[in-house]
């Protein structure tokens, strides 16, 4: 009998400190799931999505701009990424402590009228988002010749 005590109270302090254990893991994993999740959510883009809008064979529709803003004061690298030829972000890389600027433009030359689409990649430190971007272009004007004379038959 003494020996099934024994071997219940020890079984027992074994319980306790295995879920002292699993609950000091539970928290430490908590705890840097929410330092990750506050990461992720520590900057903002404004606006969260552009459109330009050309008519093919003309100048190219005026430059947008970024707007990266975050709270922390620590001084962060921000890097920029894009998935098509005729769209450029810049600065692609810079370093930003609470706000950035970042320009965007695109180049219609040697497009045909369509809708184009893209994706900016933006990153702040760890913590990464996505802008769209989508590009319209429309067929070129149609020309007056001022020459031209419309007949009418009766």
């Amino acid at each position: 009998m003494t020996h099934s005590n024994q071997t219940t109270e020890s079984s027992c302090k074994n319980n306790h400190l295995a879920t002292r254990w699993l609950w000091h893991v539970l928290a430490v994993t908590i705890f840097i799931g929410l330092g990750a999740a506050a990461e992720c959510l520590a900057f903002t883009v404004s606006p969260t999505a552009l459109t330009f809008n050309a008519a093919q064979g003309q100048t190219n529709p005026p430059n947008q701009t970024l707007s990266i803003s975050r709270n922390r004061t620590s001084q962060t690298t921000v890097t920029t990424f894009d998935n098509v030829s005729w769209l450029t972000v810049s600065p692609a890389t810079t370093s930003m402590t609470t706000n950035a600027t970042l320009t965007v433009a695109v180049n219609t030359s040697g497009l045909a009228a369509g809708t184009y689409n893209a994706t900016i990649t933006i990153k702040v430190g760890k913590a990464t988002t996505t802008v769209p971007v989508t590009m319209t272009v429309t067929s070129p004007p149609l020309s007056h010749n001022s020459n031209a004379r419309m007949e009418c038959s009766h």
